[in-house]
This record gives structure tokens, C-alpha cells and sequence, in this order.
């Protein structure tokens, strides 16, 4: 009696581990690629932020004699 109330125990939990693991297959399916476009885009708008910035300040230095490392911003914010 032991052995099979022990088997359908462990039957019990073995459907519980596929149910689970089902549904995290499908939460996971549906998240990463949110995640990582979410991603991409908030790169790409540090990148466009940190060159217009930049590029502003090459043009204040080069036409309006300004005072500014616009080199050291570009290449900071290309890092990031």
C-alpha cells in the first residue's frame, strides 16, 4: 500500500513540475522579446540623445568659439 500511495505522489507532482514549467515556457516566450525590444529602444535613444548633444556642442565650439570637450561627450555617450 505504501509503494503506490508513494508512486501516485509522486505522479502528482510530476504533472505539477511539467504544469509549472509550461506556463513559464509561456511567460517567458511572451516576455523576452518585450524585454529586449524595450531594451533596444531606450539604446537607441541614449545613442541619438548623446549625439545630438554632442553635435550641438561641436557646432557651438567650431562656428561660436565656445569652451566645451564635445569629443569626450560623444564618445561617452557611445559607450554607454
Amino acid at each position: 500500500m505504501r509503494k503506490s500511495r508513494r508512486k501516485s505522489n509522486m505522479a502528482w507532482l510530476y504533472h505539477f513540475n511539467q504544469i509549472v514549467t509550461h506556463g513559464m515556457e509561456g511567460f517567458l516566450e511572451t516576455a523576452v522579446p518585450l524585454i529586449s525590444g524595450l531594451a533596444e529602444i531606450i539604446g537607441l535613444f541614449i545613442i541619438v540623445t548623446s549625439l545630438v548633444k554632442a553635435t550641438y556642442h561641436y557646432v557651438r565650439v567650431t562656428f561660436f568659439h565656445g569652451q566645451h570637450d564635445f569629443l569626450h561627450e560623444m564618445s561617452s555617450g557611445l559607450t554607454t
